[in-house]
């Protein structure tokens, strides 16, 4: 069974910086997967794991439920 993990909003930035997201983030280097969105640290949604590669989605309800989808790929 797969298992949905959540964060609080203060410990962010230091799960970001855990999977080596964080600085391209805040570089604006990240794009949301499901709309192609710059991700920052106000529309973070979610992070998956796709093909061994980490992809990011921001908050809209949208782009959150392909993130849930994705992870069961």
């Amino acid at each position: 069974m797969k298992t949905l993990k959540a964060i609080y909003d203060e410990e962010l930035e230091e799960f970001l910086e855990k999977i080596g997201l964080l600085e391209d983030i805040r570089s604006g280097m990240v794009k949301c997967e499901g709309c192609g969105e710059i991700i920052t640290l106000d529309n973070f949604g979610a992070v998956s794991r796709r093909n061994g590669k980490l992809v990011v989605f921001c908050n809209s309800p949208k782009c959150v439920s392909k993130s849930i989808r994705t992870s069961s790929e």
